[in-house]
């Protein structure tokens, strides 16, 4: 190296320089064939995320180590096009007790005075599992979950539980109108423990929405960019 600076009328501070700086070029270049790469795909495969996405391109010849692939994806957002639909976990047939909105006027300014209650689904390779989720509206904070392949009570229960057992008590306690909440079972934990029970205005999830913003970060930053296989690597 030095050699060549000297027959390039070049100190060394410059070549390195230079060096480093083509290096940088070159590797920019490069990413920037591959997230074309990806985009292709995504064309075709718009659910894909970056594991299926290393299957394919070694598929087609142009193997990738996964890591690289998911840093390219993440810096240019090339996210799993999956569109969030609001579905009804509501089963009108059952005549379980409703309760009015009662945070709808409330300010929220103390822990553990609102825990915002609600549940998602995360698409397995063949399926689906289901997490249920109960959140601090102060701190936004996780205060208890559970991932179960069952779509019941005994999802929420879990959470509620595991919550309960960990922080103090909530004053409010708020859901949709979901069967899960209005469950004799969950709703009786809340009153044994003089949680006031407020739900959202029927036909209207998203008054939940402290709730559904952290399952919306969740997926985005983390659910849609993986394939996962069963429950098992969903709870990992």
């Amino acid at each position: 190296m030095k050699r060549k600076c000297e027959l390039l009328g070049l100190n060394r501070n410059t070549a390195y320089y230079q060096l480093t700086k083509s290096k940088t070029q070159e590797k920019e270049a490069s990413d920037i064939i591959v997230k074309e790469q990806i985009e292709q795909i995504q064309l075709d495969f718009p659910y894909y995320g970056y594991r299926n996405i290393t299957h394919a391109m070694k598929r087609m010849g142009r193997p990738h180590n996964h890591k690289k692939l998911l840093r390219i994806m993440r810096k240019h957002g090339l996210k799993s096009q999956i569109i969030k639909l609001f579905k009804s976990y509501t089963n009108s047939k059952r005549k379980l007790p409703r309760y009015p909105n009662l945070i709808k006027d409330l300010t929220v300014n103390q822990p553990n005075y609102v825990w915002g209650a609600d549940i998602t689904y995360i698409r397995l390779t063949n399926g689906f599992v289901y997490l249920a989720a109960i959140i601090d509206f102060y701190t936004k904070k996780i205060r208890g979950w559970c991932l179960s392949k069952r779509l019941d009570a005994s999802l929420t229960i879990e959470a509620l539980n595991k919550a309960l057992a960990n922080n103090p008590k909530p004053k409010y306690h708020h859901s949709d109108q979901g069967v899960q909440y209005c469950d004799y079972d969950y709703v009786g934990i809340l009153k044994d423990r003089e949680i006031k029970i407020s739900m959202s205005d029927k036909g209207n999830p998203y008054q939940n929405n402290i709730a559904e913003s952290f399952f919306k970060t969740l997926k985005y930053d983390e659910v849609y960019l993986n394939e996962y296989e069963c429950l098992e690597e969903a709870f990992a």
